[in-house]
């Protein structure tokens, strides 16, 4: 009994001594992707009400996914205005939950999250709002 006690000390500090050279190759920014993998910068490539593309009046959409927990959503529109949306979010297996903090009590909103990217799928006024977010680089 004696024994397997001091082989397990002898095993806690070889990995306290020998863990800084096994981590001192990784970079900083890799070892953030090691603990969320899905946290980074993330573009809109597809938009959609109904049948209408939204590309017509919207330049660019990104969201970025920082390690913290809250997200940061800028949409550029055609005519030269930002609309900006920040909050919270949470991810659980395949799926994306945004809590907005721009707005007074706003509702959380559940999406599909798979592999790197998000599907945004909403009703709005009778139609399907679609857009589609993939890990951008």
């Amino acid at each position: 009994m004696r024994k397997q006690g001091f082989i397990c000390r002898i095993l806690l500090v070889s990995a306290c001594i020998f863990m800084p050279f096994l981590l001192g190759n990784v970079k900083k920014s890799e070892l953030k992707e090691i603990s969320k993998p899905y946290a980074g910068t993330y573009e809109c490539k597809k938009m959609q009400y109904g049948e209408r593309d939204l590309k017509e009046y919207v330049k660019g959409a990104t969201l970025e996914l920082k390690n913290d927990g809250t997200y940061v959503l800028i949409v550029e529109l055609k005519n030269g205005k930002t609309r900006q949306s920040k909050g919270d979010y949470e991810v659980e297996g395949e799926t994306i939950a945004f809590i907005d903090k721009t707005k007074k009590n706003a509702p959380r909103r559940v999406f599909s999250r798979k592999n790197d990217e998000i599907e945004v799928i909403a009703t709005l006024h009778g139609k399907t709002l679609y857009f589609l977010f993939s890990r951008a680089g």
